[in-house]
C-alpha cells in the first residue's frame, strides 16, 4: 500500500514547489523577475513539491514547453490555504459521499489535487505519492501576486543531475531535503493523505528502494 502523504522541502516560513515552463515563459519570469504576458492567467497551472517528480515528468528538462525548471518559494500559509481549497480530480468512495457530491466540489473549486506515484532516480515507482496541485482563477491570481516570494532557475542543475544518473555516480545527498508536510485533519480527510510528520526525508526512501 502506499505512502499517501505531502513530501515537500520547507521551512517555518517557505514551502519549494516546482514548474516547468517553455522558453518564453522562464525567460519573461527571469527578466522581470515575475511572470510576463506568455504566462497565461486564463489556465490551470500545476506545481509540484516532489523535485524527482517534477524530474520525470518533464523528462530532466528535456520535453517539449517543459524545458526549464524552476524552484519556486511561496509562503506556507499560501501552501497551506491551496490546501484547504484542493479537490482531487478523481472520485474516492471512501472520501466523497457520493459522486455527485464529488462533481460538485470539482466544478467549484479552483484548486485541482492529483496523487500519481512518486519516482526515485530512474523514474521507477516509489511506494508513495507524490501531489500536484492545480491553480486556476482566483487561486492561481493570488499564487502569481501573492504567495510567491523568491525563485531561481534550476534545468543546469537537473541536467547535470541527470548526467551523473547516467554515469551512475550521483550522491543522493545533493537532492533537495523533502520530509513529510504536516497537514490539519479537514485537508487529510478530504484529499485522503495521512496527516503527521514521521521524520523520514526522501534519501531514505530511496535508500529503502535501491
Amino acid at each position: 500500500m502506499r505512502n499517501k502523504s505531502i513530501y515537500a522541502t520547507y521551512s517555518d516560513q517557505h514551502v519549494t514547489v516546482y514548474q516547468a515552463f517553455g522558453n518564453k515563459i522562464a525567460d519573461e519570469l527571469l527578466l522581470y523577475g515575475k511572470f510576463g504576458s506568455y504566462f497565461s492567467l486564463s489556465r490551470v497551472s500545476w506545481i509540484k513539491t516532489s523535485f524527482l517528480w517534477m524530474m520525470h515528468r518533464s523528462e530532466w528538462a528535456s520535453k517539449r514547453d517543459q524545458e526549464r525548471i524552476f524552484s519556486i518559494q511561496i509562503t506556507k500559509e499560501g501552501f497551506d490555504y491551496i490546501l484547504s481549497q484542493a479537490v482531487l480530480t478523481k472520485f474516492r468512495p471512501k472520501i466523497h459521499s457520493t459522486s455527485n457530491e464529488w462533481k460538485q466540489k470539482l466544478n467549484e473549486t479552483n484548486v485541482l489535487c492529483q496523487m500519481d506515484p512518486d519516482r526515485d532516480l530512474y523514474g521507477n515507482e516509489l511506494q508513495r505519492k507524490a501531489v500536484q496541485l492545480g491553480l486556476k482563477n482566483e487561486i492561481l491570481i493570488k499564487y502569481v501576486n501573492e504567495f510567491i516570494v523568491g525563485f531561481s532557475e534550476i534545468t543546469d542543475k537537473a541536467k547535470n543531475y541527470k548526467r551523473m544518473i547516467l554515469n551512475n555516480n550521483l550522491d543522493i545527498s545533493l537532492l533537495p531535503l523533502e520530509t513529510k508536510y504536516s497537514i490539519n485533519d479537514a485537508v487529510a480527510m478530504e484529499l485522503g493523505l495521512s496527516k503527521g510528520d514521521d521524520g523520514q526525508c526522501i534519501q531514505e526512501s530511496l535508500s529503502e528502494n535501491n
